[in-house]
């Protein structure tokens, strides 16, 4: 379940059936632009399982982007913890078709409950943002360290790595 909370401002986050990302979806999530606007999108509560790798991936969709990255227009995603908001993402360019972001890396919140906050910002009339296919990956093994191949044939490879550690 999601919810709204408009720091400053009246435009709030919104569904969209007009676009979204997936061939298979239907849906979407979005802020229009505004006058002086600060909204953000939280999910409710995430507990994380301790001792895993974290990653957040999303699709994002900027529209009408001529004075985005200009004054305070920005789109942000913070994680709220039981004691702070910290910031972790910011787009610093804007595109006019579906982009995926860049991993980003929660692992330090391992073991802790969270929530995820998506932030716009944005100047009188500014940009439109939109969100689909939040993923939320937890990987329970840790990737390989010192990974490489020892020996190559036509039919075979050789790799030798060490154990990943928590």
């Amino acid at each position: 379940c999601w919810t709204y909370f408009n720091k400053q401002g009246t435009t709030n986050w919104r569904i969209s059936t007009d676009e979204n990302n997936s061939p298979l979806g239907n849906k979407s999530v979005f802020h229009d632009s505004g006058v002086n606007e600060e909204s953000w999108l939280i999910s409710s509560t995430i507990d994380l399982p301790a001792g895993t790798d974290i990653v957040l991936q999303f699709m994002s969709l900027v529209e009408d982007f001529g004075t985005y990255g200009m004054g305070s227009n920005s789109n942000s995603v913070y994680v709220i913890t039981q004691t702070d908001s910290v910031w972790v993402w910011t787009s610093d360019i804007s595109f006019d078709f579906w982009v995926e972001t860049p991993e980003i890396d929660l692992s330090q919140y391992s073991g802790e409950t969270i929530q995820l906050a998506f932030v716009y910002r944005g100047e009188e009339n500014s940009h439109t943002w939109y969100v689909d296919d939040i993923n939320l990956n937890i990987y329970a093994c840790p990737p390989p360290q010192n990974l490489f191949i020892a020996l190559t044939t036509e039919t075979s490879v050789n790799l030798i790595w060490e154990a990943g550690s928590d």
